[in-house]
């Protein structure tokens, strides 16, 4: 199956069925398990890179037209 790290805490997944984008949380405390948060469940890696980007750009810093669309240029 898929097991692709996108950047330092996104990452996309598969079972049989589909494409899983996910966000690492972080080690749990208790016993060193890693956490993530499921963003979205995807038919296409298409389709899940594509919400990988539009996630990014909305969770982005940006703080004008010209540095989104550096960022979405990057992406």
């Amino acid at each position: 199956m898929v097991n692709i790290q996108i950047d330092d805490k996104m990452s996309v997944i598969s079972d049989a069925n589909q494409y899983i984008l996910r966000e690492f949380k972080g080690l749990s405390e208790k016993d060193g398990i890693e956490n993530y948060e499921t963003i979205g469940y995807f038919p296409t890696v298409a389709s899940a890179l594509k919400d990988y980007v539009e996630v990014t750009l909305r969770e982005s810093s940006c703080t004008s037209i010209k540095q989104l669309i550096e960022l979405h240029e990057q992406l």
